[in-house]
């Protein structure tokens, strides 16, 4: 059966994962940017050896925590999106980290800390404000991390309109 292009590209990317060869130019391949388009795409990539316990990643402008035991660890990434600064970087720094068994990873888009307050100040709600929810929250069930963290979003915006995407992913080891 054959593939498409950019799916080729993907997979050519993501089989240099583990090797430390994550390329930013075959990723751009991939999504077909064009060259005027001054963008790029945030993203983690996260593979659990669960036989090790260790997790392989690579992060690409965005920000992961593992919480374990009431604690917050912030992973480490590259601070550039896929696809937008080919010329100064080819190639996206990977990682090894130990995981162990109950540890909550989050990995998470900018648009949650984005979220203006009610009220006259339009405060951002923060990174600080959304790692309290997760620490306070990280035994509970999935379901109710969310509706928790969703709560917690909705309390703070009162009436103002959503003003990014929210993108959240949590995985329980």
């Amino acid at each position: 059966e054959s593939i498409d292009e950019g799916t080729y590209y993907y997979v050519k990317a993501l089989n240099g994962f583990e090797s430390g060869n994550f390329s930013d130019q075959e990723l751009t391949g991939a999504v077909k940017m064009r060259r005027n388009v001054n963008d790029g795409m945030d993203m983690t990539i996260c593979c659990y050896d669960y036989e090790q316990m260790q997790m392989h990643y690579a992060i690409a402008n965005q920000t992961a925590y593992i919480v374990r035991g009431g604690e917050a660890i912030k992973l480490k990434g590259d601070p550039m999106p896929v696809g937008r600064f080919v010329a100064e970087k080819e190639h996206f720094q990977s990682f090894a980290v130990p995981i162990q068994k109950d540890d909550m990873v989050y990995t998470f888009s900018d648009g949650i800390q984005d979220q203006l307050s009610g009220g006259k100040e339009k405060r951002k709600f923060s990174t600080r404000q959304l790692l309290s929810v997760l620490m306070a929250n990280a035994d509970k069930p999935m379901a109710t991390q969310c509706q928790l963290l969703e709560k917690a979003i909705l309390d703070w915006r009162g009436n103002t309109p959503q003003v990014d995407d929210i993108t959240l992913v949590g995985v329980k080891v």
